[in-house]
């Protein structure tokens, strides 16, 4: 039979060889301990929790109520909150100071703020990210540096060196869109609060001083010809009438389309008359008539008494200039001052040539003086 003292002694040394063999386990099935484990803890009956020590911290870098030295990385505690370093929660040490732990995760983005201390690379491969704002007020929802990117989720603007914008996009500063020069007609104008208006629409309505201008290439005009295009024979409304011809617009390519230009609803255009002659007009691409007023210069002939003409809807205008020359050998320009009840002016060109392939090359200008 073993005496007392030698089975104290041999509980001892079992217990100093487990530790040696560097596994602890306490709770139930103390001998069964999982591979990899320092110390493993099994529930045994009720009793499963693990306690961890509880301090009242003073600050995140308080070092004295609980002794540790600094280099004690990932040391644990439960901070009560009570003592100046808030809120309480579980508490671990990084080294320098005493870093929250939430819901089981460490500081993150998530739950508090940080620094990205290196270089860091977000591969999406095939997925996604997103950010869904439920924010109802305020203008800065997402920020880069201040205001170098700000995106006001509420009213789905952003603002470039702005944190406040009251459009779209908001820039505080100069812009350089690229590719705008080709083809002709991606151009963009800047109106007096400085909202950028794409001109490669020229249907839009003008600024004040803004200048558009485009070359439209058209093949084989007279293949298009026929005998029904509308037109007005007078200066009243009711002065309507059909014609034999072609519209440079309807003959166009749909890339040319985009060209021509629209002043007030009234799209600059020319008819076929001949090969070596065409007709300037404006048409009425809206549901009502249209008043305006013109004269013309040419190099052949001028026309002055354009005062309250009207175009019906769908219909070409009466008087430009009756026909300009538009051959290999010889072309015209037509010069234009139009303006409209509302005050609008504007300053218009007419200019055409055919080149030895039978392509007829136009070109529109359109000024807004007023």
């Amino acid at each position: 039979m073993l005496s007392k003292n030698t089975f104290f002694y041999t509980t001892i040394a079992l217990f100093t060889a487990n530790l040696i063999s560097a596994q602890v386990k306490i709770g139930n099935n103390v001998t069964n301990v999982q591979s990899g484990q320092l110390l493993q803890l099994e529930k045994d009956g009720t009793n499963g929790g693990l306690k961890i020590a509880e301090a009242a911290l003073t600050s995140a870098t308080d070092r004295t109520t609980i002794t540790i030295p600094t280099d004690a990385y990932g040391t644990l505690i439960w901070n009560t909150g009570s003592a100046g370093l808030t809120p309480a929660g579980f508490y671990m040490w990084d080294g320098s100071e005493w870093k929250k732990v939430l819901a089981g995760k460490f500081p993150n983005i998530y739950n508090e703020n940080g620094i990205v201390d290196t270089n860091r690379t977000v591969d999406l491969d095939v997925n996604t990210i997103a950010f869904p704002s439920k924010s109802t007020t305020g203008t800065s929802h997402f920020t880069v540096d201040g205001t170098t990117l700000n995106v006001n989720a509420t009213d789905n603007k952003v603002g470039i060196r702005n944190n406040n914008p009251k459009e779209a996009l908001d820039v505080n500063g100069d812009v350089i869109i690229n590719g705008l020069t080709s083809p002709r007609t991606a151009q963009v104008f800047a109106d007096e609060q400085g909202k950028l208006i794409r001109g490669g629409d020229f249907t839009k309505p003008f600024l004040i001083g803004e200048l558009r201008s485009s070359r439209v290439m058209i093949f084989d005009f007279r293949s298009r010809s026929r005998s029904d295009i509308p037109v007005m024979t007078g200066k009243r409304a009711i002065n309507k009438g059909l014609i034999p011809g072609a519209s440079a617009y309807e003959t166009a390519f749909p890339r040319e389309k985009v060209k021509f230009i629209t002043i007030n609803g009234l799209r600059m255009d020319f008819l076929y008359n001949t090969q070596e002659y065409l007709r300037p007009k404006l048409y009425n691409t809206t549901g009502l008539d249209i008043t305006y007023t013109i004269n013309t210069v040419s190099p052949v002939d001028n026309y002055t008494t354009g005062g309250n003409t009207v175009v019906a809807p769908n219909h070409h205008c009466f008087m430009i200039d009756d026909i300009i020359y538009a051959s290999d050998a010889r072309t015209e320009t037509v010069y234009c001052d139009i303006n409209f009840p509302n005050g609008e002016w504007y300053r218009i060109t007419y200019s055409a040539q055919r080149d030895d392939t039978n392509e007829h090359h136009l070109y529109f200008s359109a000024l807004r003086l007023n």
